[in-house]
């Protein structure tokens, strides 16, 4: 979603510290300092100077501080552009972990449904007491599982500790080829998790990071919490765009700031929302959006024009950026040739 947030009051008279509430109606500069906060976000940055001058000449410390820093928060927590919920937490299954007490769990075959505290357990079964459904605090009659009928959650953001368990190696270079050194590791593994075990080792070394996220096209082509997130959802792209967020984040402690490219492919369901976004989370970087040609045919979709293309946005950081190639890949010839090296190239990994 983007939009601009009207004005909303974020210094309720509920919330004040009892200073505030003697002294607001006597001081001026209170008043105004009150009413820039209720101010529309286009007209912030205009007005932010002028609302720090105003806060400054309050004389009464208390309220000062007091109203510093509610507009703090309210800088941290509203953007300028880009504005979405960051809805309830994400939480994934640990299969095979230890379910012990206190912990957080969900029922085997509905792990998009109801959590649970552990309040008591044995070897056997475990009483636990319902969260207010889908992660929210709550209270409910306590409930008896076996333990083989419920698995432990985590929410994202709680420490995990993943690690990797070897589970087969393939190896297809000859042993005189140079490609026969070079090692490559595939994770499977819930991403979020997989980039916040890499950031142990790799925080700041990598390279070059390309992702192909979920599109988001109505179609239940993603999850959010282990459930398939639809056309009729009306905060499908809100939930896309916090799902998007945690995990760009730990990317972004991934790439090394000096000279490094991320590559992020996406079609036109999202591709101004994920700009926004990227520009928000890499101020520092120069982003270019690129199209990618899918289909020289055209796919016919109903009542819209033909789609031939999608897209990908590159977000250079540092000194990174593309090299100069003497191959424009745009003359037929060039465009056959290449086609006919690919074809050979997939025959000789069969």
């Amino acid at each position: 979603m983007i939009e601009y947030m009207e004005g909303r009051p974020v210094w309720a008279p509920a919330l004040m510290p009892t200073t505030a509430k003697a002294t607001t109606g006597d001081c001026p500069y209170a008043r105004s300092a009150l009413a820039y906060c209720t101010e529309g976000t286009r007209k912030r940055k205009k007005h932010m100077s002028a609302l720090q001058d105003y806060i400054n000449q309050i004389t009464d410390k208390a309220l000062r501080e007091g109203i510093q820093r509610e507009v703090d928060r309210l800088l941290q927590n509203k953007k300028f552009g880009l504005v979405f919920e960051n809805h309830q937490p994400e939480y994934t299954p640990l299969w095979g972990a230890r379910i012990a007490e206190q912990c957080t769990v969900a029922r085997k075959d509905a792990i998009g449904g109801t959590l649970y505290t552990v309040v008591k357990k044995n070897e056997r079964k475990a009483w636990c007491l319902p969260q207010g459904g889908k992660g929210g605090e709550g209270s409910g009659e306590v409930e008896c599982f076996f333990l083989d009928d419920i698995v432990r959650i985590a929410r994202f953001g709680e420490a995990i500790y993943p690690c990797l368990q070897r589970l087969d190696t393939i190896e297809r270079a000859p042993e005189n080829s140079p490609a026969h050194s070079l090692w490559h590791t595939l994770i499977e593994a819930e991403n979020y998790h997989a980039l916040q075990l890499l950031e142990w080792l790799y925080a700041g070394k990598v390279d070059c990071i390309y992702i192909d996220p979920p599109y988001n096209t109505g179609a239940k082509d993603w999850k959010y919490n282990n459930d398939y997130v639809d056309g009729s959802d009306a905060w499908r792209h809100s939930k896309w765009l916090a799902m998007m967020e945690r995990r760009l984040k730990i990317a972004k402690r991934l790439l090394n700031p000096k000279d490094s490219v991320l590559i992020v492919t996406i079609d036109e369901k999202e591709y101004l929302h994920l700009g926004c976004l990227l520009e928000e989370m890499f101020p520092e970087a120069h982003q270019q959006m690129i199209s990618i040609v899918i289909n020289t045919n055209g796919v016919a979709r109903d009542r819209e024009m033909y789609r031939v293309e999608e897209y990908a946005f590159f977000v250079y950081l540092g000194n990174a950026g593309p090299a100069p190639l003497d191959d424009t890949m745009f003359s037929s010839e060039i465009s056959q040739r290449k086609a006919s090296q690919v074809g050979e190239a997939n025959e000789g990994w069969k």
